[in-house]
């Protein structure tokens, strides 16, 4: 019997090269990224909504601070609870079959929530609605990250992150044209539909053969690399996967003869492990600033442009135009990091965003606010975009859906003060600027831990297979 020859992974992802597929998956996750962007994006709109007593003495609306506060906190409790689980899960289980659940929950509990009665109904529907975008994002970026080849991976990864704002122009275009004349339950149904699209398409995507070859499922692990060439144009000889080929993972120093590397241990103990302990510190700490700045940038900044006197008819045109400035941010963050690394673009754009919100909290005159806050939703943006490409390059395979899960959860815990916080600010002094400066101190902070705890570049670097310190990835 004569035993199949081994090829590595990397190897044959840089033979196939990018193509019909590649495509083709990029649309479906970057939609599904843009779905959950809609998801997030649309409470902001919601809020001001909820907070104005109407005519119609709905049992929903005239809530005060402490409830929406509370409302939001709720929503992110059930993020966390999503990223936590459902990460894990596609790392036990596979990326597929988790990232097509996750859709469909947030699908169906954002439709009902339409529908809900009164605000503990809502609060209820809107925390599984959180569950579900939650483990979407855990899984999403892991998944499509796992099938580009290693010199193209920092240019598609940026190109996926272009789908977040787009998301939020089609959040800020629907909320101006259905609010007014519709109402917030018919703008919330609709946000729904977006995701629908997303679940109908994901059963295109194959499970990845990296995670594959981590169980010792090596032939499944082929046979999805063979179907990938053929959809890019080309044989499954041309890619060196004939007959009586295998591939493999050479991500370390040496094959690993499709020996299931993926055993009982705990994903925990690989991202707390001493060689990625002080990323994971320093990682925890960013994206709890990301995740707080985020909630005053996007969900508390129509209420802030109200409280600074910009007419509610403007509102909708500056939300519009900082989701547009979001595009330009991930532009920066393409550039940057192709030509210069990950590090030091996240770093700077953090601090950036603190310094536009500070200008914020002084300015009062309409062209002044909409500037600093184009700004800072720009430079927030561009460290999403550097964080969510850098998280799963950082993180091996074996942990890296959960790695990114747990990233997102734990940044949902701490920023899930934020809105009791905010809300006793907004209460205790009428002015938004307390809250903005508290906003603008937490981006500075971050800023400084990551130049002392982030020190692993990986631009152009393999990805990980295992976490053992003594293997170290190859550079093209």
């Amino acid at each position: 019997m004569v035993s199949s020859q081994k090829v590595p992974l990397d190897e044959v992802f840089a033979k196939i090269g990018l193509g019909w597929f590649h495509m083709r998956l990029w649309w479906i996750c970057g939609f599904g990224f843009s779905a959950a962007a809609v998801e997030v994006v649309l409470m902001s709109f919601v809020f001001p909504e909820l907070r104005r007593v109407s005519e119609d003495s709905s049992a929903i609306q005239g809530l005060t601070e402490y409830q929406l506060g509370s409302l939001a906190t709720i929503v992110s409790c059930g993020s966390i609870f999503g990223e936590l689980v459902f990460g894990a899960l596609a790392d036990r289980h596979g990326r597929r079959p988790i990232f097509m659940v996750t859709v469909f929950i947030v699908f169906f509990f954002g439709v009902a929530s339409s529908f809900a009665p009164t605000v503990s109904w809502l609060a209820g529907l809107r925390l599984f609605v959180g569950v579900g975008y939650g483990g979407n994002i855990a899984v999403d970026f892991t998944l499509y990250s796992e099938f580009v080849p290693t010199l193209d991976r920092g240019r598609m990864m940026f190109l996926l992150t272009g789908f977040w704002p787009l998301g939020q122009i089609f959040a800020c275009l629907l909320a101006w044209f259905m609010i007014p004349s519709f109402g917030w339950r018919a703008y919330v149904a609709t946000c729904s539909v977006p995701m629908l699209m997303t679940a109908l398409a994901r059963p295109l995507i194959p499970e990845s053969p990296r995670w594959l070859l981590t169980q010792g499922k090596v032939a499944e692990a082929t046979e999805v690399c063979r179907d990938i060439a053929v959809q890019n144009g080309k044989t499954p000889e041309e890619i060196g996967l004939g007959d009586l080929h295998e591939v493999c993972l050479e991500t370390e120093s040496q094959l690993l003869d499709g020996v299931c590397i993926h055993d009982s241990k705990w994903p925990w103990e690989d991202i707390w492990s001493r060689h990625m302990f002080s990323t994971t510190i320093g990682l925890l700490i960013l994206v709890s600033a990301l995740n707080y700045v985020g909630y005053g940038i996007v969900t508390l900044m129509p209420s802030f442009l109200e409280m600074k006197g910009i007419p509610r008819s403007s509102v909708y045109i500056s939300m519009l135009l900082n989701a547009v400035a979001q595009i330009p941010g991930v532009i920066c963050a393409t550039w940057t990091a192709t030509n210069i690394g990950r590090l030091c673009p996240m770093r700077s754009s953090i601090f950036a965003c603190g310094l536009c919100l500070f200008g914020f909290a002084f300015v009062q005159k309409q062209g002044q606010v909409l500037a600093c806050t184009m700004l800072a939703s720009m430079f927030l943006e561009t460290g999403w975009a550097l964080y969510h490409v850098y998280v799963p390059e950082v993180y091996p395979t074996e942990c890296r859906a959960f790695a990114t899960g747990f990233m997102s959860a734990a940044g949902s815990i701490v920023a899930m003060g934020g809105p009791l916080v905010s809300a006793f600010l907004l209460d205790s002094s009428k002015t938004p600027f307390q809250v903005i400066m508290a906003f603008s101190s937490c981006c500075l902070f971050a800023g400084f831990t990551s130049c002392l705890l982030l020190s692993i570049e990986t631009k152009d670097r393999d990805l990980l297979d295992v976490s053992d310190g003594q293997r170290v990835a190859k550079v093209p």
